[in-house]
């Protein structure tokens, strides 16, 4: 993870992005490919994961004490992150503001599965990872065989 730290982390303000290298983007790819060189594929994607989760999650606690947010609200682009998203919804600053527990939450997500709204893909009893139905149809049109 703290590969990935060293080129990209928030600002003094911990509001924004700050790129925290004097590379120009256009030269990062030869930087990382130096230093991933010998790394297995799969620890480069979790080490991306992981800073990726920490990095949103230390974003959205500043906003929120920051600000004063009561509810959070993000949609889109890497807020599809089911991980990252369970990790926000941790924080105890989005907890305590929101009112949301994990009890809460996983009553929601059974209403949406008993209306077939959202669909449980995992099948474990944790960290479970749930997807939007239509969104799966939509991805799955024009694939028949």
């Amino acid at each position: 993870m703290g590969v990935f730290r060293k080129y990209l982390w928030l600002d003094d303000s911990g509001l924004g992005l700050e790129k925290q290298t004097r590379l120009r983007t256009n030269d990062l790819n030869e930087a990382l490919k130096e230093d991933l060189w010998g790394m297995r594929f799969d620890h480069i994607a979790a080490g991306l994961q992981l800073f990726t989760e920490e990095l949103l999650a230390a974003w959205v606690g500043n906003a929120v004490r920051t600000t004063g947010v009561r509810k959070v609200l993000a949609a889109g682009g890497v807020f599809m992150n089911v991980k990252a998203n369970k990790r926000i919804a941790s924080l105890p600053e989005v907890k305590r503001r929101t009112g949301l527990s994990y009890p809460a939450a996983s009553a929601g997500m059974a209403v949406l599965e008993q209306l077939d709204i959202a669909s449980e893909i995992t099948g474990r009893r944790r960290d479970r990872l749930f997807i939007y139905n239509r969104y799966l149809a939509i991805l799955g049109e024009g694939t028949e065989l």
